[in-house]
């Protein structure tokens, strides 16, 4: 039988594992020109243009950043993925 304090260092570790994995829900504009290969600018005007979905940062009021699956499915598209 585990102790409390083994059970908790178990879920500490199962944790760390996810959120290595699993990238963020919503990056910084940088972030997601980096992704895409292109400038901040650019960044900018996809987001500006609809191709690109804004989403509010957590715990901040006027923050944004790029929701990670626009990011995906541009990605998608123009490797010619999906049509």
């Amino acid at each position: 039988m585990t102790t409390k304090n083994e059970t908790q260092e178990i879920i500490d570790a199962v944790k760390s594992v996810v959120e290595r994995r699993t990238p963020p829900a919503v990056v910084s504009v940088t972030e997601a020109a980096r992704l895409l290969g292109v400038s901040k600018r650019t960044a900018y005007s996809l987001l500006s243009e609809g191709h690109l979905k804004r989403a509010f940062l957590p715990g901040r009021k006027r923050a944004y950043g790029v929701a990670r699956v626009s990011i995906d499915a541009l990605l998608a598209v123009k490797d010619g993925g999906v049509e």
